[in-house]
């Protein structure tokens, strides 16, 4: 028997299966029946623990190496993804807590526990992609999407298209992994691929590929739809006269008529 029963948290008893504890067990790169696993240094609980965590269908590895009382990572596969319930979480941008009350505390399905989607209301914004509108956190599980909701979030908020906020796989550091604190509106502007050393001033480049014949550098650029203004030159100001250039000059000293006595 095992110590304690270490079935999914929340879920009723599961059945074992005693026959997954049988004969070679495969993990660690190693095959080796049951009681060879349990005298296993890397093996952190007893053998009846072992036996009974196969039996329900862990993976033998996780069996082997997860300490007594620790659960297994389980994984829920839903919308085309199979993850584990943090990466659920990050996927759809509800709290992880958040998720773990709906499924395990609430009983609520996991598949209508992401349809609820984040408390934020910020992800739950209509957007139109793909000839269809759905709020933004439904296109985050999307089989389409390449990215989680926050950064589908910051995209779309930063004036991406629909199409590519979607399905573009992140590329740039310089991508924020979080939702903005609030939404910036982008000026009207246009995307395109363009070369290094087709750069425009006021292009804004959103992503870096490559071009799949030549191999050259692709740029993903959004450009104003209209070319920035000139800067304007100042206009120049002629200089004020000084106080000293505008006094009038002195009188000049009185010349003495011919013949006139000379002091």
């Amino acid at each position: 028997m095992t110590s304690r029963s270490e079935s999914a948290p929340g879920s009723r008893p599961r059945r074992h299966n005693w026959a997954l504890a049988q004969g070679p067990i495969h993990a660690l790169g190693e095959s080796k029946n049951l009681g060879t696993w349990a005298q296993d240094p890397r093996c952190r609980v007893s053998k009846a623990t072992l036996r009974g965590r196969l039996a329900l269908g862990w993976e033998a590895e996780d069996a082997i190496t997860r300490g007594t009382g620790e659960e297994p990572p389980l994984r829920f596969a839903h919308f085309g993804r199979a993850l584990s319930l943090r990466g659920w979480a990050e996927q759809s941008g509800i709290g992880y807590q958040t998720l773990y009350t709906r499924v395990f505390t609430d009983g609520t399905r996991f598949r209508d526990a992401l349809l609820q989607g984040p408390d934020d209301p910020g992800y739950g914004v209509p957007v139109t992609a793909f000839g269809e509108t759905k709020p933004l956190h439904l296109w985050a599980l999307d089989p389409r999407a390449n990215c989680t909701a926050a950064r589908l979030h910051w995209r779309v908020n930063a004036g991406w298209p629909p199409e590519l906020a979607i399905t573009a796989k992140p590329q740039s550091p310089q991508e924020p992994k979080t939702r903005p604190v609030a939404a910036r509106q982008a000026p009207e502007s246009v995307t395109l691929d363009v070369t290094a050393d087709h750069l425009q001033p006021g292009d804004s480049v959103l992503a870096v590929g490559q071009d799949p014949a030549s191999g050259t550098p692709v740029l993903n650029v959004r450009r104003p739809s209209s070319p920035p203004a000139p800067a304007m030159r100042k206009p120049s100001v002629p200089a004020t006269p000084t106080e000293a250039q505008t006094a009038a000059p002195p009188p000049a000293p009185a010349t003495p008529q011919d013949g006139a006595p000379r002091r």
